[in-house]
């Protein structure tokens, strides 16, 4: 669909990519990961994606990821690819 959309002449194509299905019982069953906190993190954004399937604005703020309207904070770099 990305190779389509691309030789159609749109110019970019928005992807969204998880390292798994962010529920709570997954996260618990990661509990020991050293990830755990950057993917609690970036759980916010699967939430906000998930309620509409539409990619939250993102930004990168202090060492994290900022999501929606937090992400916009003028000490946020924004992703550009999310954004």
């Amino acid at each position: 669909m990305v190779e389509a959309a691309l030789k159609s002449g749109q110019d970019a194509v928005d992807v969204a990519v998880f390292p798994f299905r962010m529920t709570a019982t997954a996260l618990a069953e990661q509990g020991s990961s050293p990830w755990l906190g950057f993917w609690r993190n970036l759980k916010q954004g699967y939430d906000l994606f998930e309620a509409d399937f539409t990619p939250p604005r993102v930004g990168a703020c202090e060492g994290q990821y900022r999501f929606g309207q937090a992400a916009e904070d003028a000490q946020c770099a924004a992703i550009a690819a999310w954004s």
